[in-house]
């Protein structure tokens, strides 16, 4: 089988009709007898067609797309509703309707835990480190600012978020997950501090000079630690469209 001249997840793809492929299949013959059986195997998303002669026996086994490894790269669909932040149960029942062959729910799933999550915590692990030296190889502080936000609103949040961006650069610099319950986390209300200390005790060794926050009402005890290196501004939303450009220089 000849190497595709792109990389596999740039390859253009196109939507087939069984019955338009079997026809196009049909003009093969075995080259001895001229004869020709055509069977055909549907795993997930993947075609496998077997052309055979039942009289000199000879067999021909062709793949709907290539393997990665030994997955079909039909994990590119799963690759592809995980990075577009879509559902998998929106776009497969979707594929459903439209009778194409598709991977299930449980497949996706599959491929999210076991390869997807951990190339995507590789890549944010070594961007971080990236940029980190970076800042570092300029030799200067970092000015940042952070929030906090859960998967639902009130106090009954289970999981929050917190993101620290850098503010002179412009880019994410940090991401801590929480979960109420684990370690240090005791209810929903305390997920914004807890997000906010994980991040300065991950960012402090690389000198801080301004940390910039909401005014919630649970963070100014994480962050008025003891610190030398670290100013602290509380300001609230409305507040904050009003400050001017400047005012982290």
């Amino acid at each position: 089988m000849d190497e595709p001249v792109k990389p596999i997840n740039k390859e253009k793809k196109c939507i087939v009709f069984m019955t338009c492929l079997t026809r196009l299949l049909s003009w093969c013959h075995c080259p001895d007898c001229g004869s020709v059986d055509i069977c055909h195997n549907v795993i997930g998303s993947l075609l496998v067609i077997t052309l055979s002669c039942a009289s000199c026996f000879k067999k021909v086994t062709w793949n709907s797309q290539p393997y990665i490894g030994s997955t079909p790269a039909g994990i590119l669909l799963s690759a592809s509703i995980l990075l577009a932040g879509a559902t998998a149960g929106k776009v497969l029942r979707v594929m459903k309707t439209m009778a194409l062959a598709t991977i299930s729910s449980r497949t996706y799933f599959r491929h999210q835990r076991s390869v997807l999550l951990p190339v995507v915590q590789r890549v944010w692990n070594m961007r971080q480190i990236f940029l980190l030296g970076t800042f570092q190889a300029e030799g200067r502080d970092l000015v940042l600012g952070g929030d906090g936000r859960a998967d639902s609103p009130g106090h009954c949040a289970t999981f929050g978020s917190y993101t620290m961006l850098e503010l002179h650069a412009n880019v994410v610099i940090d991401l801590q997950l929480v979960q109420v319950g684990y370690r240090e986390c005791g209810g929903s209300y305390h997920m914004e501090k807890t997000g906010l200390e994980r991040s300065l005790a991950h960012l402090e060794r690389q000198g801080l000079e301004r940390m910039v926050t909401d005014r919630h009402g649970k963070e100014p005890s994480g962050s008025e630690r003891p610190t030398p290196t670290l100013s602290t501004s509380m300001i609230s939303g409305m507040e904050q469209k009003d400050f001017p450009k400047n005012c982290f220089q």
